[in-house]
């Protein structure tokens, strides 16, 4: 059996015949790609797709989760062996539906040197791409490029929903995507992971953006990355929500519209864990009515805040900051400027 004794109508259910396909492949004992053609794949379960197996969907592909949908994700790819450096493929192309459900988009349990590329995940109300696992089983490389996570302007997301989850997986490059519609657009929980041009954004009919960007991971980095418009109702929300110590952010925007609340908006919210970070050429901007309620907030004073540019309609956390010795868990020498000491 092969991809093409599937059926592409978007009614006939593929599981059984993905799982065969699937468990052949797998036992050639040596890497393999399953292709998919142009067409709508409907399937009833997960899609679990073995280690040593790659997924590239055409561009008109897609892998649509049915009203009887029994999983909790659409593909996982199933865990490797922790520790073994060994090849975990690619997931790229086409589309990855969820049939607006309360389920994950692509889950990836554990694994190295794995890329999930050039594609869309939709309507998956949980989370988007769910790299990690409630154990927490550690990982690496698990790299995401050119991927779009979107819900239906019309559909409210999970509560607690998140469009990009790392968690216990290092060392990954994320670059070009974008997030629409989820409760908290990225979160990172690991560590020395490096996002780059990732773009959130929300509107009131999806549910509450609580917070674009949760850094909750040890000396990531975030570059070019936008907080667009975060919205709780009346309540704080925050662009970025620093939680964990040593996060660089540069050339950052966070942007109020119509969907914010006046004088709710938090720009970069530090909390005590979140220190020691740097903020490098940041952007704010919001109208009169508006107002962003603070630029920064929280424990700054191990911040290295500089170069940021600050719109008009911005109510505190004005910052230019140099630490000269923040001593605890990282030391920043004194600074010298002209023979004096700062």
């Amino acid at each position: 059996m092969n991809a093409l004794d599937l059926n592409g109508d978007g009614r006939v259910d593929n599981s059984p015949a993905l799982r065969e396909i699937l468990s052949e492949l797998a036992g050639h004992g040596r890497p393999a790609t399953l292709d998919l053609p142009d067409g709508i794949y409907a399937i009833s379960e997960t899609v679990e797709l073995p280690v040593a197996v790659s997924l590239r969907l055409a561009p008109g592909a897609c892998i649509l989760a049915l009203p009887s949908f029994s999983g909790d994700a659409v593909v996982r790819k199933q865990r490797g062996v922790i520790g073994v450096h060994r090849h975990g493929g690619r997931i790229t192309g086409g589309m990855i539906d969820g049939g607006r459900q309360n389920v994950i988009g692509v889950h990836v349990p554990g694994a190295c040197r794995l890329d999930i590329s050039d594609i869309e995940i939709v309507d998956c109300l949980q989370k988007g791409i769910y790299i990690g696992s409630a154990d927490k089983t550690w990982g690496y490389e698990v790299n995401v490029r050119g991927v779009r996570c979107a819900i239906d302007l019309n559909t409210q997301h999970a509560a607690g929903s998140i469009g990009l989850h790392y968690e216990q997986i290092t060392d990954s490059y994320i670059s070009q995507v974008v997030i629409i519609g989820y409760e908290t657009g990225v979160a990172s929980e690991s560590s020395s992971n490096d996002f780059t041009q990732v773009h959130v954004w929300s509107i009131p009919t999806q549910g509450p953006l609580k917070r674009n960007f949760f850094c909750n991971g040890w000396g990531d980095s975030y570059n070019q990355c936008y907080a667009d418009a975060p919205f709780d109702g009346g309540m704080d929300c925050y662009g970025f929500l620093v939680n964990k110590p040593f996060n660089r952010f540069t050339n950052c925007r966070i942007y109020c519209n119509n969907y914010t609340v006046d004088n709710t908006v938090v720009g970069f919210q530090l909390t005590e864990s979140g220190t020691h970070g740097s903020y490098l050429n940041n952007l704010f901007t919001a109208g009169k009515e508006l107002r962003i309620k603070a630029a920064f907030a929280g424990s700054l004073e191990a911040a290295t805040i500089l170069g940021n540019s600050y719109d008009p309609n911005i109510l505190a956390g004005r910052e230019n900051r140099i630490p000269s010795d923040t001593g605890g868990i990282s030391y920043v020498p004194a600074l010298h400027i002209g023979g004096s000491e700062a």
